[in-house]
């Protein structure tokens, strides 16, 4: 007989020996240890997606758990699903940029929406109640210039931030628990809660350029600091990255989801990227979507400065979720 089918009857002979809640509660239990190791690294043993204990899947369904309710209690600080506030400036990648993704992509036809804060099924029950709408007639009048939008993103998804820092960097007791985090371009506050809630990181920072986006984000730290230590090591800075050069060097692990391609044009882009390059000196890890040398080809960053990066940085992982792709370089060993 094949293990798996040993074990499926092992299971069968467990139920049988409990009354109908327990089985129930232990139905459940193993979906929920399932739900884990479908996030684990594709060819990873799954043995290491298992907590350790009962005391620790307890702990990591309480960061799920508490993650969507922070995602909760920012949708109701926003006044509607688009995740803009009126101080942001939206650039849009030209079309002749061959190398940007999101080339094709216009300000009359593009959504966004933050993946923290909706998932695919909030999408389209926002679209079905005509909260959001998928087409749009780019010629008013005109029914044959009816074009189907595009939803762009700023922000990971949970099950992103739960892959990264649970599956990739290990939870709780893993390498982040000596390491600063910093998120730039940190909006809603995703990876920053993440973070604390998946590390004992000492310390969990965020820069962002929106007032509206720091403030919200302080906002709600500030109102669960008496929870417990993790929400009192959220900082976060207003203001250009370019001004917080000290705090980049702080950074152990540096997290950038495209926080300058629709925000920046491409000389001020390069010259952002010069900036952080003398400044990223402490940084074991970069977390960067998509791929740094996807941004960097796109705003023209010079190519010494690409291989200054390369001598001292390795590609360490990919994660692919839907058209997202995640990938995490790290510092060579010298």
């Amino acid at each position: 007989m094949k293990p798996l089918d040993s074990a499926k009857l092992a299971v069968l002979d467990l139920l049988r020996g409990l009354d109908t809640d327990d089985a129930v509660e232990l139905l459940e239990f193993c979906d929920t240890l399932a739900s884990f190791v479908n996030r684990a690294p594709e060819g990873r043993d799954h043995r290491r997606a298992l907590p350790s204990s009962l005391a620790q899947l307890d702990q990591w369904c309480e960061a799920r758990e508490t993650l969507a309710l922070l995602a909760e209690e920012v949708k109701a600080e926003l006044d509607s699903p688009l995740a803009t506030f009126g101080d942001e400036c939206i650039v849009f990648p030209r079309a002749e940029t061959k190398s940007s993704e999101f080339a094709e992509m216009s300000e009359e036809t593009t959504v966004h929406v933050d993946g923290f804060l909706y998932d695919d099924d909030d999408i389209d029950a926002l679209c079905d109640a005509g909260e959001l709408e998928r087409y749009r007639c780019t010629k008013c009048k005109d029914s044959s210039a009816m074009q189907q939008l595009d939803f762009i993103s700023h922000s990971m998804t949970r099950e992103d931030l739960e892959y990264l820092f649970l599956h990739y960097f290990g939870g709780r007791g893993g390498e982040l628990d000596k390491l600063h985090v910093l998120d730039i371009g940190c909006r809603t506050g995703a990876v920053l809660y993440a973070a604390m809630l998946y590390s004992h990181s000492p310390r969990v920072m965020g820069i962002e350029l929106s007032p509206s986006w720091a403030g919200l984000c302080v906002a709600v730290a500030d109102r669960h600091r008496w929870l417990g230590p993790g929400y009192q090591q959220i900082e976060v800075f207003a203001g250009d990255v370019a001004d917080h050069a000290h705090i980049v060097r702080d950074a152990g692990v540096i997290v950038m989801n495209n926080v300058f391609e629709f925000f920046s044009d491409k000389p001020r882009q390069r010259d952002l990227w010069t900036g952080l390059a003398a400044a990223w000196t402490g940084a074991k890890y970069f977390v960067a979507v998509p791929a740094l040398h996807r941004q960097w080809k796109t705003c023209g960053w010079p190519r010494e400065k690409v291989a200054e990066f390369d001598a001292q940085f390795a590609v360490d992982h990919r994660y692919e979720s839907g058209e997202m792709e995640m990938v995490i370089y790290k510092r060579r060993a010298e």
